[in-house]
C-alpha cells in the first residue's frame, strides 16, 4: 500500500527561511501527514498540529512558537483508527496531533527525546519543541527506533535503516538530532529534511537564518544532497511534511 497523504492545516511564515532565494513575504505552508497499512497494522507518520497546541500556545514561553509561525486550520485531524504513530522528530507541528490518538503505539528517537529533556523550557521552545504535547503515558507507550532491529537497506546512498514490521526507518540527523524518514516501496518521507521543493530540485538551501533552529544546519544541507542522490539514483517519490515535489 501506498503512503497516503492527509492535509491538516497550515503554518505562515516568510519565505525566505525555507529557502536562499525566496523573498521577505509571508508564505502559507501545508501540514501534511501520511497514513500506511503494513501488515496489518494502521500506521500514521506525524500528527499536525491540534487543539491541544492550540491551548499550549496560551502561555509563555510557549506564545513565542505562535509569534515566530502562525497555524491555521489546527483542528484537522485523521479520522480514523491508528494503531501506530511515527513521529519522526519532536517539534511541535509534528507532535501536536499525539493526544488525538491515546490508544496508540508511538516511534520516536530516544536519543532526540533525551536531548530535548536536557534542555530548559524556554530553549526547548526556540527550538520548536513545546513537550506538554506528549500524552502523560508517553513513556509507557513509546517504541525506540534505536532498540528496532538495524538492517540493510540493499541501497545506495542511505545504506543502513532500522525496521519496524516492514516499515523501513532512516535517520536524517541535521533538521534536529534524531529526525528520521520513512521508506515504503518507491516513496521516501522526508518529513522537515526537506522544507520546499526548491530545496531539493535546485538545491535552495533556507537561509541561514534558520541555523537557530536547526540542530546542524550543515549536516542538514549534506542530507538535501544525498535525498536528491537518492532520488536520481533510484527513481524515488519524495514526500515531506509542508508541501509537493
Amino acid at each position: 500500500m501506498e503512503m497516503k497523504k492527509y492535509f491538516l492545516g497550515n503554518c505562515i511564515s516568510l519565505e525566505k527561511f525555507a529557502r536562499k532565494g525566496g523573498g521577505f513575504h509571508k508564505k502559507i505552508f501545508d501540514i501534511n501527514s501520511f497514513y500506511l497499512e503494513k501488515n496489518g497494522e494502521k500506521i500514521l507518520i506525524d500528527t499536525g498540529y491540534s487543539i491541544h497546541f492550540k491551548n499550549a500556545l496560551k502561555y509563555f514561553p510557549n506564545k513565542i512558537y505562535g509569534w515566530v509561525t502562525v497555524a491555521k486550520g489546527i483542528e484537522r485531524r485523521v479520522e480514523r483508527e491508528i494503531d501506530t504513530i511515527v513521529i519522526t522528530h519532536f517539534h511541535a507541528d509534528h507532535i501536536g496531533g499525539l493526544k488525538e490518538y491515546p490508544n496508540a503505539k508511538i516511534i520516536c528517537s530516544k536519543k532526540e527525546y533525551e536531548y530535548i529533556k536536557k534542555l530548559g523550557t524556554l530553549e526547548q521552545v526556540r527550538k520548536g519543541f513545546i513537550l506538554e504535547l506528549l500524552p502523560d503515558d508517553f513513556e509507557e507507550r513509546v517504541i525506540y527506533i534505536e532498540d528496532l532491529p538495524e538492517e540493510d537497506t540493499g541501497l545506495e546512498v542511505f545504506e543502513k535503516c532500522h525496521n519496524y514490521k516492514g516499515v523501513k526507518l532512516i535517520f536524517l540527523e541535521g533538521h534536529t538530532i534524531g529526525q528520521f524518514g520513512v521508506l515504503e516501496g518507491k516513496q521516501f518521507y522526508v518529513s522537515d529534511a526537506i522544507w520546499c521543493r526548491e530545496n531539493l530540485i535546485d538545491l535552495d538551501y533556507p537561509s541561514k537564518i534558520t541555523k537557530l533552529i536547526h540542530y546542524d544546519f550543515e549536516k542538514y544541507c549534506e542530507i538535501v544532497r544525498k535525498i536528491r542522490d537518492f532520488q536520481e539514483k533510484y527513481d524515488i517519490e519524495i514526500l515531506f511534511a509542508h508541501g509537493e515535489i
